[in-house]
């Protein structure tokens, strides 16, 4: 089996199952968490080289699967939006045309790491109510995929992964989708 990097969408198809709970946070509200769950032809994804996957007739196996997501917003009911914002965070920038610049990042930003069995994450607090879905961005839009991913603390999103980069430079940003693997190509 060759190793390549797989750069592929379709090959990871993520499951969303949105939850709330836990609604003694606040009178009138409740801490919602967002489970991920990708998914190969309908199989939950292993990061295992002994699980091997057929995708178009090809023995493929992966060793990790990372997604950025920003910009989420629960769709109430009754059309009210409900982003979640994250703490604000100051770092290092570039703008649009280059120039270096200091930038707040208040969205709150996930990075799905699936690879180390991560599924689930706290998004925040949110009015209890109906909801009729959620919508969110893959990727890090604007500014914020422009800053300086080494100053941003380790715990944080934004910060520069030490097991697998995810952070190509300042002028081409955060790598938005990352699958690496193994493909047959016998």
């Amino acid at each position: 089996m060759k190793s390549i990097r797989l750069i592929l969408f379709p090959l990871l198809l993520l499951s969303l199952v949105f939850t709330g709970c836990d609604s003694s946070v606040d009178e009138g509200a409740t801490m919602v968490t967002l489970r991920l769950q990708p998914t190969v032809d309908g199989t939950p994804l292993s990061s295992d080289l002994n699980t091997s996957y057929t995708v178009n007739g090809t023995a493929t196996s992966f060793t990790s699967a990372r997604i950025y997501l920003s910009e989420i917003t629960l769709l109430g009911e009754n059309g009210e939006e409900v982003p979640f914002e994250g703490e604000p965070l100051t770092l290092p920038a570039k703008d649009s045309d280059d120039n270096d610049i200091s930038h707040t990042v208040t969205d709150r930003i996930v990075l799905a790491r699936h690879d180390l069995g991560m599924h689930n994450y706290m998004l925040g607090e949110a009015p209890s109510g109906s909801y009729t879905g959620i919508r969110y961005k893959v990727g890090i839009a604007g500014t914020t995929n422009r800053v300086d991913a080494s100053q941003a603390p380790a715990e944080h999103p934004l910060a520069k992964q030490t097991d697998r980069n995810n952070h190509w430079n300042w002028n081409a940003g955060y790598q938005f989708l990352r699958i690496d693997g193994k493909v047959d190509t016998n």
